[in-house]
């Protein structure tokens, strides 16, 4: 029996090895693993009763301990053994051989953090699970986000509308084309010229609850919150024409919270695409959103906004499109548009804030920039004079190359079908998950230096370029803080324009800085990072200006 035993595991690991079991054959899969031991030994009983001299419950103890065994040691023998097919790329043998020692990380927000190390030790291309590498190559960017280069892989299955239909973020091919080119209207320079009032009735709100503040707690806010407030409010006019009001009420519906916790179980659940998807199955699990988008959709169909939001071009209201897309598809990107873009741009307005109040020497030159762009008198809220702002720009180019919304991103998938692929100088068999880091990229001396680590905005001035021994190098292709591709981020520039007007009101209007006994320097070492990235709380003291 123990010889059947051992050769029933090896059978399994054969089996699985090919077809490896998915969400829908979880139950199945665990029921025949569960059962085979147990058949088993009341096979050898039955044919052999005579002679075992043991009890049948040590009989069957016995298959149980040497079917999971056998079949434990062969696949971690396996995936250690140079007959792997990702035997030649490098790595740390406790990701090798499974994907626990990598979730915890994940779990616990270091999945950023914990590519920077591996890269550092084992150089531009690392695995880090069984069947998964990480590429921190600039020549390989193109072949793994390009045109024509990998598919979004099994990571971006957790992020799929339940029972509905998929949005921009995880679709491929044909069907993401087709959605992108609503999204490329609603994001086009006409567009974000419809959008400037919406951003400054919001900013304007910004400006006003932040000033209640300073006779509230004397001026100490949680400058995190607020901007998380505001780019909520703000997405939700933009998505759906109207709804929330975070700024004046709080989040009364625990939104952000729900939405952390949401993120972080689905990026957890995104690395074990076997696992079922339970989230129909635990109300706690679900994202609080969902029921508010719903009224939001409503209300949007029964009173049309008066501007052009981006509903209207998702809706193609404008009747451009030979097939008119369903109010399902629209409400998946709506809430898309609200969670996605409320969350990195509120991500990005926190790490900046946090960059330029801990170099009071760039945060001087950005007051007095955008004070001579915008005397007394004039609206900081003016776009046309963002021309006048380069140092600014620079600095929110530098904070998304230090501290970027997505630091990992989401993997890519050799397709099955394909045969293969060669990426980095290494063949990749079929269904092998490929990531492409953006942190580790933009922190690499080869694309970004001198002083890679630093931030400096100066890397980024015409100015710098002009003498050669001052010169920084600047790797474009390297910079991926909005992602590579025909699926890079929609909406780049309408996060940039956000950005740009948003610092130009509050330095306008304020004074910063962080709040006595407040441990600044540890906010960074506090963000975690998981599909997103949670930021934590940044104390900060807020004066009002007199110009």
């Amino acid at each position: 029996m123990i010889l059947q035993a051992g050769i029933l595991a090896l059978v399994n690991h054969l089996f699985f090895h090919k077809y490896e079991p998915t969400d829908a054959f979880f139950v199945p899969s665990v029921l025949l693993l569960l059962s085979e031991p147990l058949v088993l030994s009341i096979v050898s009983w039955t044919a052999s009763a005579n002679n075992f001299s043991l009890p049948p419950r040590y009989l069957v103890l016995s298959a149980y301990l040497i079917f999971y065994a056998v079949l434990a040691t062969s696949i971690v023998l396996y995936r250690i053994s140079p007959f792997h097919p990702l035997a030649q790329v490098p790595g740390p043998i406790l990701f090798k051989i499974s994907k626990f020692t990598p979730l915890w990380y994940y779990w616990h927000g270091e999945q950023g953090n914990i590519f920077k190390a591996l890269h550092a030790e084992y150089g531009p291309v690392v695995r880090v699970a069984p069947n998964e590498i990480s590429v921190a190559d600039v020549d390989s960017v193109g072949s793994v986000l390009g045109s024509g280069g990998l598919p979004k892989g099994a990571a971006y299955i957790r992020f799929r509308v339940r029972s509905g239909p998929e949005n921009l973020v995880t679709m491929n091919g044909d069907a993401h084309a087709a959605r992108r080119r609503l999204w490329n209207r609603a994001m086009s320079t006409q567009a974000l010229h419809e959008y400037e009032d919406i951003i400054a009735r919001r900013a304007s709100e910004l400006v006003e609850v932040l000033e209640s503040q300073i006779s509230v707690s004397k001026g100490v806010v949680d400058i995190t919150q607020w901007l998380n407030y505001f780019s909520f409010d703000f997405m939700s006019d933009l998505g759906f024409g109207a709804g929330s009001n975070m700024m004046q009420e709080g989040d009364l519906h625990k939104v952000w919270p729900g939405l952390h916790l949401h993120m972080r179980c689905v990026g957890i659940l995104s690395h074990l695409p076997w696992i079922p998807d339970i989230r129909d199955r635990l109300p706690w699990f679900s994202m609080p959103l969902w029921p508010i988008a719903r009224k939001w959709s409503a209300n949007r169909l029964k009173a049309p906004a008066q501007t052009k939001d981006i509903w209207y071009h998702l809706m193609d209201e404008a009747g451009l499109e030979k097939v008119k897309p369903s109010l399902a598809e629209v409400g998946a990107d709506a809430v898309l548009t609200v969670v996605a873009g409320s969350d990195t741009s509120s991500c990005a307005l926190a790490s900046l804030f946090w960059l330029l109040l801990s170099h009071p020497e760039c945060y001087k030159r950005v007051r007095q920039e955008i004070d001579n762009a915008y005397p007394p008198g004039s609206d900081p809220l003016d776009v046309s004079k963002h021309s006048n702002l380069p140092y600014l720009a620079a600095c929110m180019q530098e904070s998304l190359r230090l501290l970027p919304p997505a630091p990992v991103s989401g993997a890519r998938e050799v397709p099955y079908g394909s045969g293969g692929a060669e990426i980095a100088g290494h063949f990749l068999p079929e269904g092998t998950q490929v990531w492409v880091p953006p942190q580790v990229l933009h922190l690499n001396s080869s694309y970004f230096s001198p002083r890679t680590d630093e931030f400096v905005p100066e890397r980024w001035l015409p100015s710098s370029c002009n003498d050669p021994e001052k010169a920084f190098k600047n790797d474009m292709n390297a910079f991926l803080a909005f992602s590579y591709g025909p699926a890079n981020c929609a909406g780049r520039n309408l996060a940039k324009q956000e950005i740009m007007m948003i610092m130009s009101l509050l330095l306008q209007n304020f004074d910063f800085r962080f709040a006595d006994g407040y441990d600044w320097q540890s906010w960074p070492q506090n963000l975690k990072s998981y599909f997103i990235t949670i930021r934590p709380q940044m104390q900060v003291v807020i004066t009002k200006r007199g110009l």
